[in-house]
């Protein structure tokens, strides 16, 4: 399965990343690539909406990971409308905190103005 990637920059301070589709094994490097241009110029926040992700598999996983990783401490990635089967595969992993996950973009958008 394919996997779109749309970002968009809100301000200067949050991007958004809009996934549908698939990331796996043969899209995460795609994801890797886009998020590495993204967080060049360090913006405070990330909000990756997985509204439309139907499957996330390891390789998908780690290019998550690797990018809270280089985000700079007071930078943010947030994680907004996971797909049940999606946050299943977060939950089971615990390898992120309970505060990156929200329920809509609305909700982690106002996260992002209320950490100005």
């Amino acid at each position: 399965m394919k996997l779109k990637i749309i970002t968009r920059a809100l301000t200067e301070n949050c991007t958004t990343v809009h996934l549908k589709g698939s990331l796996d094994t043969t899209t995460s490097l795609k994801l890797a690539d886009q998020i590495e241009t993204l967080i060049a110029p360090l913006p405070k926040t990330l909000v990756i909406n997985m509204t439309d992700l139907d499957y996330i598999s390891s390789a998908g996983l780690r290019v998550i990971l690797k990018t809270r990783k280089a985000l700079l401490p007071e930078s943010d990635l947030l994680l907004a409308n996971l797909q049940p089967r999606v946050k299943a595969v977060f939950a089971i992993i615990n390898a992120l905190p309970s505060e990156v996950f929200f329920e809509s973009m609305q909700s982690a958008l106002a996260h992002h103005e209320n950490n100005l």
